[in-house]
């Protein structure tokens, strides 16, 4: 109960920095806690459904936080950047790969429903509790890639 609470306080920390790699940084908290829930429940085969759908709901609840202050019609493109620059910086194997998978679900949200120009996901999030500008969540996401260009990690 302690990771969760320490997980969720983190989820929340970062959310102020509710773009690309903020969501992937929480969707690796999200895929790797859920994870750890599942081997201690003995339920290591739903994890297939489980940590994807954490992912995504962990985009969902920073974007109910934090507003997005869009990034405009290049959103996607540049969170497909970011998300290159982060899975070159992982070690090559295991860590790469699981990076990518969290990565891909963590923005799939962002990519469906601006690539489609509907609104399914982001139709859960109402009024953000913090309303940012655009350039306080740049700055901010820049601050989470420069954490993983130092190896600054967050032990869970």
């Amino acid at each position: 109960m302690k990771k969760l609470a320490v997980a969720l306080c983190l989820m929340a920390t970062l959310s102020f920095a509710s773009h690309p790699i903020a969501h992937v940084l929480g969707g690796e908290l999200s895929w790797k806690l859920t994870g750890t829930v599942l081997h201690e429940l003995n339920m290591d085969g739903f994890g297939i459904v489980a940590k994807p759908v954490s992912a995504m709901a962990s985009h969902i609840g920073m974007d109910l936080l934090v507003s997005e202050a869009g990034l405009g019609e290049y959103q996607v493109q540049i969170g497909i950047v970011r998300v290159a620059i982060g899975y070159f910086l992982k070690k090559e194997g295991k860590e790469r790969d699981e990076y990518l998978q969290y990565a891909v679900w963590a923005l799939a949200p962002d990519v469906w429903d601006k690539s489609t120009g509907r609104n399914d996901f982001h139709r859960l999030v109402g009024r953000p509790l913090i309303v940012l500008d655009r350039d306080s969540n740049e700055l901010l996401d820049e601050l989470i890639l420069g954490m993983m260009i130092f190896k600054i990690t967050i032990p869970i």
